[in-house]
């Protein structure tokens, strides 16, 4: 047994069924009849808030020799997972934390909060790099260019920032090129290429900004309320713009120019992603629920039920096997894109899940919450 204080915690359910040390024996895994794999910190005789909830239960709980485990769910399979869960918690922003991104080379995050502060942050470690004071209100979005060598943040008060990165270091350098371009703005991304930049705002507005001069390309009127996510599809040539009153809006970006399609039946999306397939977009809705569907028809090809609360984030891993949403009441569920089926759920706390971001590596989930804090979780990922 490890060094820790004796004891007995007690769990108040009944019926388990696998019982393992995990992490050098400072864990210890149990399942339980209630299809929790519950996370006991035997050095502070607590359970672990991000302890799993399975679908069913989990029968056993083996050793692997590379330190991971094997469940065994009842009715669904074999699961190796790996239970390493004291990522670090970086904790230096002292209102809500709003955004969060890996560099492309995984070794930074940057974050953004309502107490107007950029972030810079060793990812490994937690050790902070980088402040900077520049934004006066919210910053709702910070996004690294698809080189690294940018960051662009996007301020409440609608202004864009971008600034110079030292990829080595992880540090900004100076201070950022400046525009103002919106009222209340709340959505970010680059193009596939790096060379142009999407924002949307609360009246519906979404504007192409060139991402080196910052001159303004296109601009549109797709919504009457606030954009809340844009992707860029097809190497550039598609956006998806998703608002949380009105619609869904398709646009093809080439020559043409037009509106493909808009789903004005789909209301109150917080959250887009698409997955694998290239046609089924993910939209995380205001009352929990995630639809899938096709974007060439809009057309309903299932729903993802789990969540109770406003699905605020999405993250899709980097090889597409894994969906990653995160909900008001600080729930994270995982998902697999291949036959749409949930893996695990977990509670981070109780605190709005406001942004999620895989690693470029897809060993990691950065989380960004509503208590100010941007956490990094190696697990559980099922491989």
């Amino acid at each position: 047994f490890p060094e820790t204080t004796p004891g007995n915690l007690d769990l108040k359910w009944p019926n388990f069924f696998g019982i393992h040390f995990l992490n050098s024996d400072k864990w210890l895994a149990v399942a339980n009849a209630d299809f929790h794999v519950r996370l006991w910190n035997l050095q502070t005789n607590r359970i672990d808030s991000r302890s799993p909830r399975f679908n069913s239960i989990v029968t056993s709980i083996t050793p692997l020799p590379d330190g991971t485990i094997m469940l065994s769910e009842s009715g669904r399979g074999l699961y190796r997972w790996d239970p390493v869960v004291d990522g670090p918690v970086f904790a230096g922003h002292s209102r809500e934390a709003w955004t969060v991104d890996y560099s492309p080379n995984g070794r930074f995050l940057a974050s953004g909060s309502d107490d107007g502060t950029i972030k810079v942050w060793e990812a490994a470690t937690g050790l902070e790099l980088s402040t900077s004071l520049n934004h006066t209100q919210t910053v709702v979005q910070v996004r690294y260019s698809p080189s690294g060598s940018q960051l662009a943040s996007l301020c409440l008060d609608g202004s864009l920032r971008v600034w110079e990165v030292d990829t080595t270091t992880g540090r900004l350098l100076g201070e950022p090129r400046k525009i103002d371009g919106h009222g209340k703005a709340r959505s970010l991304t680059w193009s596939p290429d790096g060379r142009i930049i999407a924002t949307g705002d609360n009246d519906g507005k979404v504007v192409l900004w060139d991402g080196s001069s910052l001159q303004v390309l296109r601009r549109f009127a797709d919504h009457h309320a606030t954009v809340r996510q844009i992707l860029f599809l097809d190497a550039g040539q598609t956006l998806v713009t998703v608002s949380n009153a009105d619609s869904v809006c398709v646009r093809d970006l080439s020559e043409k120019d037009l509106v493909v399609s808009k789903w004005r039946e789909v209301i109150d999306v917080y959250s887009v992603a698409l997955l694998p397939d290239g046609d089924t977009l993910a939209l995380g809705q205001k009352l929990g629920g995630i639809s899938l569907r096709s974007r060439s028809t809009g057309q309903l090809i299932s729903t993802l039920t789990g969540h109770e609360m406003g699905v605020w984030s999405m993250a899709l891993s980097p090889d597409g096997k894994v969906l990653a949403t995160g909900d008001e009441a600080g729930w994270i569920r995982l998902w697999r894109t291949e036959n749409h089926q949930p893996l695990i759920s977990i509670r981070v706390g109780e605190y709005k899940i406001n942004g999620l971001c895989f690693s470029p590596q897809g060993d990691a989930l950065a989380i960004a919450t509503h208590d100010g804090k941007v956490t990094v979780w190696n697990a559980p990922f099922v491989k």
